[in-house]
């Protein structure tokens, strides 16, 4: 077993037992091949809060269906709430092991392993010896560039999504609207990230990744059942759509066909709420 895959939990004696009892185990069933990490385990961001994401790699598609079958049999002593998470991706299962360790399992074979989403990796045991490869290969995450080439149809959507909101909210459908403001975020959100170096937002540890800027400015964006506060995030974010538009100016060559004028008249929608 590779004790390396185990250093960034040097100071988190119980997160590396129970990580060492997982992989042995898992490494002992007929038809597995290969443990590895990752999530902060892998990428060294540990604390004693943090989830352990161990993939399991099986030989073939029918072993795995064999392994997988006896998950609810598997003789952990230390386990208090458990839950299959297939509402997230195939052969995926949540335990939770005492004191408040949660564990994330997802078993693969060599034909389906994640890509770079998910990376980096480490390496635990791998008995084919095609893990190392794999993992050195795919641990490229921050080498993804950003993606311009929808922006504008993402500004587009932006506008149309306002114009649904602020229609909704004039007919009293507060709860549609306060639900539907989280997709005229994410799309400030995903500029935001590609405009500081990130391929894609992602909200875990963001302010230690990229500082404050973000959720300062989105502090009015998480509305309630109120048309004040829906309102008020509305303007807030149809602000930062023109801060961004011209960061993203200054950074791209783009061609909006979203007119002044049709953003005026939305914006002006909106401030008569």
């Amino acid at each position: 077993m590779n004790e390396l895959a185990f250093k960034n939990m040097e100071e988190l004696p119980l997160h590396k037992n129970l990580c060492r009892f997982l992989a042995d185990f898992f490494l002992n069933q007929t038809g597995v091949g290969g443990v590895f990490l990752s999530g902060s385990a892998a990428s060294g961001e540990m604390d004693r809060f943090s989830d352990l994401d161990i993939g399991i790699v099986c030989l073939d598609d029918d072993l795995r269906e064999n392994v997988w079958a006896n998950r609810f049999r598997w003789n952990f002593s230390s386990w208090f709430h458990r839950m299959d998470a297939d509402h997230i991706k195939s052969h995926f299962i949540i335990y939770i092991f005492e004191p408040d360790i949660h564990v994330d399992i997802n078993f693969y074979t060599y034909n389906d392993l994640p890509g770079e989403f998910e990376s980096p990796y480490l390496v635990v045991e791998d008995k084919a010896g095609k893990l190392p490869a794999w993992a050195k290969s795919i641990n490229r995450k921050n080498e993804i560039q950003a993606d311009w080439s929808r922006v504008d149809h993402e500004q587009a959507r932006f506008w149309v999504c306002v114009h649904y909101t602020w229609a909704h909210c004039s007919r009293g459908e507060l709860y549609d609207c306060a639900v539907f403001v989280k997709d005229i975020r994410s799309i400030i959100e995903n500029w935001f990230a590609r405009l500081n170096g990130e391929a894609f937002f992602n909200s875990r540890k963001i302010e230690k990744r990229l500082g404050s800027e973000l959720s300062d400015q989105m502090i009015e964006c998480f509305p309630g059942l109120d048309k004040t506060e829906i309102k008020a995030a509305l303007l807030q974010l149809i602000s930062l759509e023109n801060i961004y538009q011209k960061k993203i100016e200054e950074n791209q060559q783009v061609e909006w066909s979203t007119t002044q004028e049709a953003k005026n008249r939305i914006r002006k929608l909106v401030e008569d709420l």
